[in-house]
């Protein structure tokens, strides 16, 4: 009884070309939702009241550049944030529905890739009935992915009849990356060099065969003939 709940949406994304973009909104009862989205990266989140689903997304892609870039899409504080009662002493049974799609990828030119999935349901007496946290992470030149829809479930302390607890519910998708273009190998810079060498050197030989007279003075340290 005397249920309230508000929903709250909150994106943001960033990245390290000097990007920036957060959108907060908030819906009494009713559905929030928010968008950000830039160069690299992209995060959007909705929080529905009516329909008691929340969903976040976030997400970095980094192609043929130096750069990094992060996002996260959450309620903020929760996803749905509210105040309810009970009519008599009882204790509460919770359950979640989760669908949960994380996948990382990166080459070789990839620093790290992360991801990370939270949902959480907790009550201001300390219950926490329900808590789910994905972290993953990568390396350069691999790739992992998380697909699941797990059903969360639990069980509150007892709860007082005719006394407000606040329930908070949160989903979180966090993303971040950063990528690092190599400079050219030792080897390579070697073999340009010796490569200009030959060069400079077959062009004094043409130059002797040439001007006899302007290499035999150059040779003997006198000053060359104009």
């Amino acid at each position: 009884m005397s249920a309230h709940l508000c929903s709250t949406a909150f994106a943001q994304a960033s990245n390290s070309l000097g990007g920036f973009a957060q959108q907060y909104n908030v819906a009494d009862n009713g559905t929030a939702t928010a968008n950000a989205s830039i160069a690299l990266a992209n995060a959007t989140t909705t929080a529905s009241v009516p329909t008691l689903k929340a969903s976040a997304n976030s997400a970095v892609n980094i192609v043929g550049l130096e750069a990094s870039a992060s996002s996260s899409a959450f309620g903020n504080p929760a996803s749905f944030v509210g105040t309810f009662m009970v009519t008599v002493d009882t204790t509460l049974e919770i359950s979640a529905m989760l669908a949960i799609d994380q996948s990382l990828f990166t080459d070789s030119a990839g620093l790290f890739a992360s991801s990370e999935t939270i949902f959480s349901l907790t009550l201001d007496n300390g219950d926490i009935p329900v808590f789910f946290d994905n972290p993953m992470s990568i390396g350069p030149s691999a790739s992992a992915a998380f697909i699941q829809n797990p059903t969360l479930t639990g069980s509150t302390s007892t709860l007082l009849a005719n006394t407000e607890y606040s329930i908070f519910i949160q989903t979180d998708a966090e993303s971040s990356g950063a990528t690092l273009i190599p400079e050219p190998s030792a080897l390579y810079l070697l073999v340009t060099v010796l490569g200009l060498s030959g060069l400079i050197a077959a062009r004094q030989a043409r130059c002797r065969k040439k001007w006899p007279s302007v290499a035999a003075h150059s040779l003997n340290g006198s000053r060359p003939l104009p």
